[in-house]
């Protein structure tokens, strides 16, 4: 997929602030017990408003459904692309934590893990855009068969079944990632085949009504009972009609701004988001950032943790970029090698 819409670049980069902002609070503090050990109460409410990693990857879809809903075929060269990136990482990290933390004892099951990380859901997010990418050709013959009307009420019938009854009845109800992705992928591949409803006034107000409503719920810790706050929490989660409202509003503010000037910064770090995903969100980093890196434990009980996670956010998102932005750099010349030992 290539972005060609330098305001869909910086909203690539804002959805992957909001996956790592996401990270940190879930297997950060939230799995350190964060919710048991800090006391303050505005510190809680931040872990909440912070779940926004579903948010993001929702646009990530949205976006992949707005350009790639023309497509009819896969390519091999893109799919090739992504399996070598998240092979890449996931056979690094394993070797790297094996010889540092590990004792260089290499365990055959652990081997295989690391070597099939698609199939293991290692990271679940590539491993359901690649189903989505090898089945958009019928996906996307499915949509062109279908009028305006039936597919948007597709959509509607997809949010209420996997969106609307898990929510508010408190049931999975068959919910997967793949069916979350491909409600999310047919909303972008509405809004290109259908561009004038781009611009039908009422996003405005759902973003801006769908937005208080993210944080009246992150702030329900200050003012409500635990059970209620974690119930209200369920908004938070793939495929709510709260996550599907506010990512589809946030790309139309995007998508229908006028059109930032292009700069060639934007678009490298843009590049690099897939693998800034696949850096900090593998299970070998993981084990480590939150605890020997950051000492996320420390912070837990400081009025300033909020501050300091945003540092630690920005710092994980630079560092993870650069190291993303050499990898690809080294798989480029490395391609061209190919290509031309090959002529």
């Amino acid at each position: 997929m290539k972005v060609r819409n330098t305001n869909i670049e910086w909203l690539r980069i804002i959805a992957m602030f909001l996956i790592v902002f996401s990270h940190f609070s879930c297997h950060g503090y939230s799995e350190m017990g964060g919710v048991k050990i800090i006391t303050n109460v505005f510190n809680l409410s931040y872990l909440k408003l912070t779940f926004t990693g579903n948010l993001g990857t929702g646009l990530f879809m949205i976006i992949t459904g707005y350009f790639l809903c023309t497509s009819s075929k896969v390519k091999t060269s893109r799919l090739l692309s992504v399996v070598i990136q998240v092979f890449t990482y996931s056979l690094l990290c394993y070797i790297i934590y094996t010889i540092m933390y590990g004792g260089g004892h290499f365990r055959p099951k652990e081997i295989f893990v690391a070597l099939t990380p698609l199939i293991h859901e290692t990271n679940w997010y590539f491993s359901a855009y690649v189903l989505i990418y090898l089945f958009h050709p019928h996906l996307n013959r499915l949509i062109l068969n279908l009028n305006r009307q039936e597919l948007r009420n597709l959509i509607v019938l997809m949010a209420i079944v996997w969106g609307v009854i898990p929510v508010f009845f408190f049931v999975k109800f068959n919910r997967t990632d793949f069916l979350f992705f491909s409600m999310m992928y047919f909303i972008g591949a509405y809004m290109r085949l259908y561009p004038d409803g781009r611009y039908a006034k009422s996003y405005k107000k759902a973003l801006f009504l769908s937005v208080l409503a993210w944080i009246f719920i992150a702030s329900m810790p200050i003012w409500t009972t635990k059970q209620i706050s974690d119930l209200a929490s369920l908004f938070y989660l793939n495929g709510s009609p709260l996550v599907i409202i506010l990512s589809s509003s946030l790309f139309l503010l995007f998508l229908n701004k006028n059109e930032i000037s292009y700069s060639s910064f934007i678009n490298t770090v843009a590049a690099c988001t897939g693998g800034i995903y696949l850096l900090h969100e593998n299970p070998y980093v993981r084990s480590i950032l939150y605890t020997d890196i950051f000492h996320l434990e420390r912070y837990m009980k400081s009025d300033l943790m909020s501050l300091f996670t945003i540092g630690f956010v920005v710092l994980t998102f630079v560092v993870c970029a650069v190291i993303e932005f050499i990898r690809k750099s080294v798989y480029e010349v490395a391609e061209k090698v190919i290509i031309k030992n090959k002529k």
